[in-house]
């Protein structure tokens, strides 16, 4: 994917690692960002704080986003981990999104990754509340509202 999308292209990888081959696949996720020089476009996230801070011990340009859902067991719902890891991104699995956290996360300078789902795929909905960025199922649909709500602003 490094190849083929441009440079300011923001790719989400997310590691789905348990603690077993947890070093190793991280190591290899960070030599693919270092090959292509893609620190700046390039978010890695994870349900694992563990990962997460193997990552930033191996290369703290790479950028880290840590994943959660309400509906995981504990410790990764409560987000105990969230004020250790200092993550770059904070990302709520869809139907996680709370808008307070999102306020708290900004205010420590941390940007905010959530599902179009949970807005009902409200493209200015989204944009009032300042989502640093979306996930998507459906890109050419999101592209199509987005252009609309662009439209209407201008």
């Amino acid at each position: 994917m490094f190849e083929f999308l441009p440079a300011d292209f923001l790719i989400n990888v997310e590691m789905k690692v348990i603690m077993k081959g947890m070093r190793l696949i991280t190591h290899q996720v960070a030599d693919v960002i270092r090959r292509h020089a893609r620190w700046n476009s390039t978010l890695v996230a994870s349900f694992n704080p563990i990962s997460l801070w193997e990552l930033k011990t191996i290369d703290p340009r790479i950028t880290r986003g840590y994943i959660w859902s309400r509906r995981h067991p504990f410790p990764i719902r409560s987000r105990i981990f969230s004020s250790l890891l200092r993550a770059d991104w904070y990302d709520p699995v869809n139907d996680s999104y709370n808008p307070r956290l999102h306020l708290r996360f900004h205010s420590g300078g941390a940007r905010v990754l959530a599902w179009d789902l949970d807005f009902d795929r409200d493209m200015q909905q989204m944009a009032a509340l300042r989502l640093d960025s979306v996930v998507t199922d459906s890109f050419q649909e999101m592209l199509k509202r987005k252009e609309e709500v662009a439209r209407n602003l201008s």
